[in-house]
């Protein structure tokens, strides 16, 4: 499952065919991460990239206009002003603009691995939380169960004594037995509840099922060496660190020129 769903959500407008019913609706899992503080920092990083590309391609290579002033006599002495006025455009070369184009490229290309790198962590976050509180519910669930069994044990035990088949002291272990397996289920619900809670706080978009899903999660269909390719390939820190590996040589390239 934690495979499924981190390649589920490794950038948005993914889909594969199998969606484990344990996890929350995928629309409302977009919905949520979309505004997440992590990700509203996260899209700032394409409009970084984006600005540098247009930088890059542009440059301090536009018009300049100067002006400069001067007081002057004439050869009777009668003073005048003077004024000049230029127009300044630098030029740079055609192989330093086909850098710059290259490394505004690889900045923008930067700027959206980035994202999508932020966008794939923030998905392995909620799935850690949420996988939390499917355990904390599963525990309490439990724990509850068990604590049944025990006091219908604990009635039979009374039974027994009543009879006169079991000596007291039964009896008493039993119940002994019972309050603390209800005390371990109320702590467990308890903590479900927190986690719950906290989960919700972070995530205020997501419906928390009604009851506690039946069944396994579905099978991953492909075997290990189809999955280990699959994630190196649309692995987004592994592309974040060549881009910027790529604009750090294009920088090297134009600082030599």
């Amino acid at each position: 499952m934690r495979v499924l769903f981190g390649m589920l959500l490794l950038a948005p407008g993914v889909a594969l065919a199998a969606y484990p019913v344990e996890l929350p609706g995928e629309l409302a899992v977009h919905e949520a991460m979309q505004a997440s503080p992590a990700m509203a920092a996260a899209r700032e990083s394409i409009a970084w990239g984006q600005a540098t590309q247009r930088l890059r391609r542009s440059g301090p290579y536009g018009l300049d206009v100067a002006a400069t002033g001067e007081k002057r006599r004439d050869l009777d002495g009668r003073p005048y002003h003077e004024q000049q006025y230029e127009l300044l455009r630098t030029f740079r070369l055609p192989g330093k603009g086909v850098l710059d184009r290259a490394i505004g490229e690889q900045a923008a290309a930067a700027g959206g691995f980035a994202y999508e790198d932020a966008w794939h962590e923030a998905a392995r976050t909620l799935l850690a939380d949420w996988c939390d509180w499917l355990r904390a519910q599963a525990s309490a669930g439990l724990l509850a169960q068990q604590a049944d069994l025990l006091r219908e044990q604990a009635r039979v035990v009374a039974r027994r004594v009543a009879a006169g088949d079991a000596p007291r002291i039964e009896q008493q272990l039993a119940d002994a037995e019972v309050e603390r397996q209800l005390a371990a289920a109320s702590a467990a619900a308890q903590r479900a509840g927190i986690t719950r809670e906290r989960l919700h706080a972070m995530y205020p978009q997501l419906a928390f099922p009604a009851g506690q899903a039946d069944g396994m999660p579905p099978e991953v269909e492909g075997d290990d060496a189809t999955w280990v390719q699959r994630v190196v390939g649309e692995n987004h820190e592994i592309e974040l660190a060549e881009a910027r590996a790529a604009e750090a040589r294009l920088k090297a390239q134009r600082a030599g020129r």
